[in-house]
């Protein structure tokens, strides 16, 4: 099997999936940096996964974002979702 679309049969073509990418940020309000397993506030961001999870959003990844001297107070989620048709 080939994922060059030039040589897929017409069949594999049409059932191929096709997605849509979001990406969730959550910033510590108090500006409070993490560092390893700091006191990440996982119901607040858990809620908010959720909420996204019944939309049809999947996490795929998990980035700091706003690196400085190892620790960050900012964290990414890349999501992603079928996209219909």
């Amino acid at each position: 099997m080939t994922d060059d679309p030039v040589r897929m049969p017409s069949t594999i073509l049409r059932f191929r999936m096709k997605w849509e990418y979001k990406i969730y940020s959550w910033k510590q309000p108090s500006g409070v940096l993490f560092r390893g397993a700091g006191a990440i506030p996982t119901d607040e961001i858990t809620a908010a996964l959720n909420k996204l999870g019944n939309e049809g959003w999947e996490a795929v990844s998990v980035f700091p974002i706003a690196m400085a001297e190892g620790a960050t107070n900012m964290v990414g989620v890349l999501l992603k979702r079928a996209v219909p048709g």
